[in-house]
């Protein structure tokens, strides 16, 4: 049906493109698994990934929040680019637990302070 439609490029041929990829780029073999009426895909990333992109991301929240202690999670999302302000209240959340950062005063009209040496 989809051929017909031309909705797809290529009948069958998306299983084998997607493990060449994962093969071509170093990455594990993709997981299939049969769910009955349908299957899931798992796909691996490179070890270590998450990691290194959270401390980058830490590392330019902290960056911004000493040039503007007063910043907004929608400001920091907006100046990083590339995470949304759930993420940034996420990534808040851990560098608080962590110790990095801490929330002076109310939500509004509250600022952040980095905590020196815990960084």
């Amino acid at each position: 049906m989809f051929s017909r439609l031309d909705v797809i490029e290529k009948a069958g041929t998306g299983i084998t493109r997607i493990k060449r990829a994962m093969k071509a780029e170093g990455l594990p073999s993709p997981k299939f698994e049969d769910m009955g009426k349908f299957f899931k895909i798992t796909l691996l990333r490179p070890e270590g990934v998450d990691q290194k992109t959270t401390q980058k991301t830490t590392q330019k929240i902290i960056e911004l929040l000493k040039t503007n202690p007063s910043l907004s999670r929608q400001e920091i999302a907006d100046a990083l680019g590339n995470i949304t302000a759930d993420g940034v209240k996420y990534q808040l959340t851990q560098m608080q637990k962590k110790g990095l950062i801490k929330r002076v005063g109310p939500d509004k009209g509250g600022h952040w302070e980095t905590c020196e040496g815990n960084e």
